[in-house]
């Protein structure tokens, strides 16, 4: 489904911005309220209505919250790097402004919208700096209570980003309160009851010819890491509550007494001292007691989270006893994880590319920035296989490899070209002792020619 508002009339008023916040929260905002409620372990376990006196227990398996915290950490668990062409005079600033907007958990922070929601929102404008000076910031916008608008043309082309919140107050009916966000220009409204009101227009000073939001995707479609498989959570979750629900109703365990009659009172006494004296020919008491089927149980929970890693390709690791014994095979059951790996690092640079877009825009201190200019490099959190990189390097001695391409198919190596400007600098300096300890040899050889003349 479609996670952002496609407007026919693009006109920014108040009657379009209600409309659009109403096709939000009616259409896209529940869809994506569902999708989080798995990762806060909160999602809707359908069950059938059992006898109210029966056992009925909800549990909830976070497989979601599993998802993200294990993709977000193969994916992002290395800082991605950014290196700056040779002569890019603004490295500089953008590494000041990266080093305060704290970007490395900004990122993360992204990525986890991303990861559950399928897409992740950042807003970017100005504001002073320690030293009185206005400066660029970027921070994160809540995907639950922001959204994107185009229009319905081919192109699907930005008319504006909402963004909203909820006030609260004491005496009065809660309302929204936000703003909207369009090229050069920034409204603040209040949505109260059914009428949108604009209370404040303003031209963004900063950043007058951008949009000042950037939309972040988790691929494509923008579609969750666990969102094809909410069903098979659901089911997983409900297996296990029904199962539970079977574990406890064992200890109501029915009664049954044999050719003896007890009173109202007798039965009283007996569920509190769970002692019954009878009397009768062939007299006697025992206990029934519900069989669990544990194979069953166990069939259908292996079953389904089966099923869940096949949807999500993401990598079950709970077989794995021993890392040395077997890493080919634990580099082989990564495979899906890595399409996913590299599939979200394209998007996501995609994103990074339009926050400095926007940036290098800045009024305060504008400047082009080339696509070149930069370079990312997005990298896999695993732990270093030595043995691997070894035979990596045993092709880069025999001619079969270059030693850039080695660099970055090594796992132990973090930053493939720091790495290799290091190794050339190292070799520079090697060959210049080198060539000064032969001149040093020269210089002695020729003092003895003419002591010897």
């Amino acid at each position: 489904m479609k996670k952002y508002v496609i407007a026919n009339d693009t006109t920014i008023n108040e009657s379009n911005v209600k409309d659009w916040i109403k096709d939000f929260c009616g259409n896209i905002q529940p869809h994506l309220l569902y999708l989080d409620s798995f990762y806060q372990g909160k999602d809707d376990i359908k069950k059938y209505p059992y006898d109210k006196n029966r056992i009925n227990n909800y549990i909830h398996v976070n497989l979601a919250y599993m998802a993200v915290q294990n993709v977000v950490s193969y994916c992002f668990g290395k800082t991605p790097t950014q290196d700056f062409k040779q002569g890019f005079s603004e490295a500089n600033y953008i590494q000041e402004l990266k080093f305060k907007n704290k970007e490395n958990t900004e990122d993360k922070a992204l990525e986890h919208d991303c990861s559950k929601l399928g897409l992740a929102y950042e807003f970017i404008g100005a504001k002073e700096n320690i030293r009185g000076e206005k400066e660029p910031f970027y921070k994160r916008l809540d995907p639950l209570t922001s959204f994107m608008v185009v229009d319905d043309t081919i192109l699907e082309n930005k008319v504006c980003f909402i963004t909203y919140t909820i006030v609260k107050p004491k005496n009065a009916a809660a309302y929204k309160h936000g703003f909207v966000y369009t090229q050069g220009l920034i409204i603040e409204f209040d949505f109260k009851g059914s009428t949108v009101t604009f209370t404040n227009e303003e031209m963004n000073t900063a950043f007058p010819d951008k949009f000042p939001v950037v939309l972040y995707k988790n691929n494509a479609d923008m579609v969750g890491d666990y969102e094809p498989a909410t069903e098979v959570m659901s089911a997983y979750s409900k297996l296990y509550s029904v199962s539970m629900d079977d574990h406890e109703s064992i200890a109501n365990a029915l009664l049954l007494i044999y050719n003896a009659d007890l009173s109202d009172d007798e039965k009283e006494k007996l569920n509190r001292t769970r002692v019954a004296a009878l009397f009768g020919d062939n007299a006697k008491a025992e206990y029934i007691y519900k069989k669990l089927d544990s194979a069953s149980f166990t069939a259908l929970k292996e079953g389904l989270r089966a099923e869940f890693y096949a949807i999500t390709s993401l990598c079950d690791m709970t077989d794995v006893t021993a890392y040395n014994k077997a890493a080919s095979a634990i580099l082989y059951k990564l495979i899906g994880m890595e399409n996913i790996r590299v599939n979200k690092s394209a998007y996501f640079e995609e994103g990074m590319r339009e926050r400095w877009d926007i940036i290098a825009s800045y009024t305060g201190k504008k400047f082009d920035i080339a696509y070149d200019d930069i370079t990312y490099t997005f990298y896999n959190n695993l732990p270093a296989n030595i043995d691997n990189d070894i035979t990596i390097m045993q092709l880069v001695e025999k001619g079969g490899m270059s030693l850039k391409t080695a660099l970055k198919r090594m796992v132990s190596i973090e930053d493939a070209e720091a790495e290799y400007n290091q190794i050339l600098a190292e070799k520079r300096m090697a060959m210049d002792e080198a060539i000064a300890n032969i001149r040093s040899k020269i210089d002695e050889e020729l003092e003895n020619v003419d002591k010897i003349s």
